[in-house]
C-alpha cells in the first residue's frame, strides 16, 4: 500500500497525442485551405480540403478537396493530369496521385505519395511525442492518471536511457480492452504513447538529431514485439507548444497474433539492459546494418500469415547472417577462407555452441524426431538446412523429399530455427533475464546457468 507521499511522487501519465479509440479509425491530419498545381509549370490553384490517414488494406494518406469556383480547370485538364502537387503551410510541394475527379463539382480525391511535414523542421524542441500501434504488453513502472472518478495508478511505464536520450513508453489507458478489440478486428490501433527528450536537462534538439534514435527504437521494439512496429506521428514540442508534426509511418505491420520471446512480466531492468546493448551496437554504422537486417528478417520469419517455406528460408538466412557478423567479423572465430567453405549446418552448429545449447532436436518436436529416426535428419541444424536446401536448390528428388514430409514437420523446423535466432540475438545483446521459450514455459536464458 502506497503512502500519500509515495503516491504524490508517482509521475503523471503521458498525454495521448493522437486520439484513436477503435482499430483502423481514420485520423485527420490536415483541414483547411491550400494550393495545388497540375504540373510543374502550372499556376497555383486555391482549394479547401482535408488529409486523412487510412489504414486498410494498407496505410496511406487520402486527400478530399474542393477547388474554388474561380479556378478555371477543365475536364481535359483533370483527365490528362495523373498527379497534382499540394502546397500547404510551407514551400514544400507534395505529389498526390489522383484517384477521382469531377470538373463539374470541382472535386478532387487522391492519395499522397509521401508523408507530409508541418512546421519548421530546423526549429529546436525540448521533447517529441509519438504513438506506437500494435505493441505488446509489458510490466512497467507506476504512473498515475486523473480520471473522472479521481486518480488511478497502473504499472504501465517503461523508461529507456542511452548516452544521449531518455525514451519513455507507456501503455495507454484501458490497454487491455483496446488490445482485445485489436485482436478481434485486426489492423492497427495505437496502444502506447511515447516521449523522447535529451538526457541532459533542458537540452534542446532538432528533427535531424532524432532520426537515428527513432530508427534504433523502431528495430528494438520490433525485436521485442516479434513483429514490425514503429514510432508514428512525431510531434516536436517546446513545453506545451507544438512546433512541428511529422506523419511518418516507416515500418509497421498490421496486427496478427505472433510469438514473442519476451514474457509479459519481463522486468524493466532487463529491457533497459537489452536497450543499452542494442544502442551500443547500433551506434557503429557498420554494425547497425546487422541489427537492421537481423531483426527485419527475424520478423518476417515470425509472420504466421507467410508460408512455412518462405519463413524457413528467411530464418536460415538470418542464422547465417548472425554467424557471419558475430562469429567471423566480430569474434574472428575462424578465418574468412575457412568460413566460406563451411557447410551451412556447421555454421548453425557454431552459433549454437556460443549460446550453449545442444544440436539435438528438442523432445517437443515430435515430427522432426520421427524423421531423424528414419535417418532423414541428423540433428536440429541439419533438419533446417535439409528442408531449406530442398526448396531453394530444387531438383525432382529434393522436391519429392521435402513434399513428402508432413506439413507439421516443416512447421516445426521454422519454430526451431526461430528459437535459435532469438537465443542468438539475446546472447549477442548480453541479455541475462527470463525468456518465453518456443516450446512452452518461461525460463532463464541458458548461458545464465552455465
Amino acid at each position: 500500500m502506497l503512502t500519500q507521499k509515495e503516491f504524490e511522487n508517482i509521475p503523471i501519465a503521458l498525454e495521448e497525442s493522437t486520439a484513436m479509440s477503435v482499430p483502423n479509425e481514420p485520423i485527420e491530419i490536415f483541414e483547411g485551405a491550400f494550393n495545388f498545381k497540375l504540373d510543374e509549370t502550372d499556376r497555383l490553384h486555391a482549394a479547401n480540403g482535408r488529409l486523412e490517414i487510412v489504414w486498410q488494406p494498407t496505410i496511406r494518406i487520402k486527400l478530399f478537396c474542393e477547388y474554388e469556383s474561380s479556378e478555371s480547370i477543365g475536364f481535359h485538364d483533370l483527365f490528362l493530369a495523373e498527379y497534382i502537387f499540394l502546397k500547404m503551410d510551407s514551400e514544400i510541394f507534395y505529389k498526390c496521385f489522383i484517384t477521382k475527379s469531377s470538373s463539374n463539382k470541382r472535386l478532387i480525391q487522391g492519395e499522397l505519395m509521401e508523408t507530409p511535414f508541418f512546421g519548421n523542421i530546423d526549429a529546436n524542441i525540448d521533447h517529441v511525442l509519438f504513438d506506437v500501434p500494435n505493441l505488446r504488453k509489458f510490466h512497467g513502472d507506476i504512473v498515475k492518471r486523473e480520471l473522472d472518478g479521481g486518480l488511478s495508478s497502473t504499472s504501465s511505464r517503461l523508461v529507456l536511457t542511452n548516452k544521449k536520450f531518455i525514451t519513455i513508453l507507456e501503455m495507454r489507458h484501458s490497454f487491455d480492452s483496446l488490445s482485445e478489440t485489436l485482436r478481434n478486428e485486426g489492423g492497427y490501433l495505437f496502444l502506447h504513447n511515447g516521449l523522447i527528450k535529451k538526457k541532459r536537462n533542458n537540452q534542446l534538439m532538432t528533427h535531424e538529431d532524432l532520426k537515428n534514435q527513432i530508427q534504433c527504437l523502431d528495430f528494438f521494439l520490433s525485436f521485442f514485439n516479434g513483429r514490425a512496429v514503429c514510432a508514428m506521428f512525431l510531434k516536436g514540442k517546446v513545453g506545451h507548444q507544438k512546433v512541428w508534426e511529422d506523419y511518418q509511418y516507416l515500418n509497421t505491420e498490421n496486427y496478427r497474433s505472433s510469438f514473442s520471446w519476451a514474457p509479459t512480466n519481463i522486468k524493466s531492468k532487463h529491457l533497459q539492459s537489452l536497450w543499452s546493448s542494442f544502442c551500443k551496437i547500433w551506434n557503429y554504422r557498420e554494425d547497425s546494418s546487422f541489427l537492421t537486417f537481423a531483426v527485419k528478417w527475424y520478423n518476417e520469419a515470425n509472420m504466421n500469415e507467410v508460408s512455412t517455406d518462405t519463413r524457413l528460408i528467411m530464418a536460415q538466412t538470418t542464422l547465417e547472417l548472425i554467424y557471419n557478423w558475430w562469429l567471423i567479423e566480430k569474434n574472428q572465430l575462424i578465418t574468412i577462407n575457412d568460413a566460406n567453405n563451411l557447410a551451412a549446418e556447421n555454421k548453425i552448429r557454431l552459433v549454437l555452441a556460443q549460446i550453449g545449447i545442444s544440436y539435438e532436436i528438442p523432445v517437443e518436436f515430435t515430427g522432426l524426431i520421427l524423421q531423424k529416426k528414419k535417418q532423414v535428419f541428423k540433428d536440429g541444424p541439419n533438419s533446417i538446412v535439409y528442408i531449406r536446401n530442398s526448396l531453394v536448390h530444387s531438383n525432382t528428388n529434393k522436391i519429392k523429399g521435402v513434399t513428402n514430409l508432413p506439413p507439421e514437420t516443416r512447421g516445426e523446423a521454422v519454430i526451431l530455427a526461430n528459437w535459435y535466432i532469438e537465443l542468438a540475438l539475446l546472447k549477442i545483446l548480453d541479455y541475462n533475464g527470463k525468456y518465453q521459450k518456443r516450446m512452452g514455459g518461461v525460463e532463464l536464458v541458458p548461458w545464465v546457468n552455465t
